[in-house]
């Protein structure tokens, strides 16, 4: 036996696994893999077949105009998405609603097939508005939410109600204008 034998029989091991680790991607590999590239060049297909998920703004202002002329500057550039959720189900257009709907549509580019729902939590608000230091300072921000609410409501309202959310105060479209009577 030479010495070295075990040297040998390691370089066999890591060529036999080298070798089935290529037979393993060989067979898993799929056809359309390289095609455009480092892709699969089916998967264009498969993506374009599934369903539009967001519209953008556009898709809301043919329907909800007011809300949008209500919107102050700030606000304006908020896309609609970021606070109400994704509309695709809310609206369909109307060339492409069932027989039964088009007539309900009587002239409407969109036929309303579900109410859209409406996050009335703090959470859409406290995605942008949360404190963070590397924030302008004249962007309104809330460090400590009790706190905001507290000391909102004592001044306004005369009563505190911890678990509140934004809109309790604040008109959403239109933040600085209170609502409720609160000014």
């Amino acid at each position: 036996m030479s010495k070295y034998s075990h040297v040998v029989s390691v370089f066999i091991l890591v060529g036999l696994a080298f070798l089935g680790f290529e037979i393993f991607q060989a067979l898993l590999k799929p056809d359309s893999f390289g095609q455009y590239g480092n892709f699969r060049g089916d998967h264009l297909v498969e993506a374009s077949s599934l369903s539009v998920l967001h519209r953008g703004d556009d898709y809301c202002l043919d329907c909800h105009d007011a809300e949008w002329d209500m919107a102050d500057a700030k606000h304006a550039n908020v896309p609609c998405e970021s606070c109400h959720f994704l509309p695709g189900a809310h609206a369909i257009l109307a060339d492409k609603a069932p027989p039964a709907d088009k007539a309900k549509a009587a002239g409407s580019k969109y036929v309303k097939v579900a109410i859209m729902p409406i996050d009335r939590t703090a959470q859409p608000c406290l995605n942008c508005h949360i404190f963070l230091p590397s924030r302008p300072v004249k962007f309104p921000q809330i460090k400590d939410r009790a706190k905001h609410i507290k000391d909102g409501w004592k001044k306004t309202m005369g009563e505190v109600d911890i678990k509140s959310t934004c809109d309790r105060c604040h008109n959403s479209h239109f933040p600085k204008a209170f609502v409720k009577g609160v000014t």
